[in-house]
């Protein structure tokens, strides 16, 4: 399921915090002073051993059936110097996601974002303004919000997908860094920072051309538990407009 996550916040991107085309992503990590960093010219891409450490993560999550775990967003705006954030649940099951949030800062801002079977919804409520519904059909293994889900459900193979560029280590922790092969993708660069001993992913840090960082950070992550499928569908209430996103 790490392919659903990475594709999730994709295609959420487009519709967070105010509607679509709002830039959201660049990802900075603090550098421990006795950290090992590693670093990969690309001939060797895919061959070094710590790439296995990311592999055997994509492995635990590719074989639960579900995973459910607390989220902490960080937006950053580089030009503007602002910073949101957010707090909520992460539901998966196979290549569907269901993504909660509400502001930190003010409470009646609200989203949901659904990744389902043939569709994409994403939810915003903010407080004074009417609910924002935005729709994406799902088509296309290369799609942004498939991307995702192949980067949850372990479906990814990362050296066809991105070039790894450097490895951070301490102790138990990787800072995993990666760019993406195809110049079309919505972010310049990409790190995951993991626990390769209990194989659990801990952040998603995203970056963009704009120098915007998006942080998403993962607690109390709970593999194979019980989740129903009204949770991963999604109808609009009747007097809310649906915004068709392409």
């Amino acid at each position: 399921m790490i392919r659903i996550l990475l594709g999730m916040t994709l295609l959420y991107a487009q519709v967070d915090a105010g509607g679509p085309g709002e830039v959201s992503a660049k990802v900075t990590a603090a550098k421990p002073e006795a950290a090992e960093t590693l670093t990969f010219p690309d001939e060797v891409i895919g061959a070094s051993p710590r790439w296995g450490h990311l592999q055997d993560v994509t492995k635990r999550y590719a074989g639960s059936s579900t995973i459910k775990m607390d989220v902490e967003k960080t937006v950053t705006l580089a030009m503007l110097g602002r910073e949101k954030k957010f707090a909520g649940e992460l539901f998966l099951k196979k290549e569907r996601a269901r993504l909660e949030l509400q502001s930190k800062e003010i409470s009646e801002n609200k989203s949901l974002f659904i990744l389902g079977a043939t569709h994409a919804w994403a939810v915003t409520e903010s407080k004074g303004q009417k609910t924002q519904v935005y729709k994406k059909k799902l088509s296309g293994a290369d799609s942004a919000e498939r991307l995702v889900s192949s980067l949850l459900s372990g479906t990814i193979e990362w050296d066809k997908v991105f070039k790894l560029e450097s490895v951070k280590t301490e102790k138990s922790n990787e800072l995993v860094t990666l760019q993406p092969k195809n110049q079309d993708f919505e972010y310049s660069k990409v790190a995951l920072k993991i626990d390769y001993k209990d194989l659990k992913i801990q952040e998603i840090q995203l970056w963009d051309a704009l120098e915007n960082q998006t942080v998403y950070r993962m607690s109390d992550v709970r593999f194979n538990k019980s989740l129903a499928e009204k949770l991963f569908q999604y109808t609009p209430p009747k007097d809310v407009s649906v915004v068709e996103v392409q």
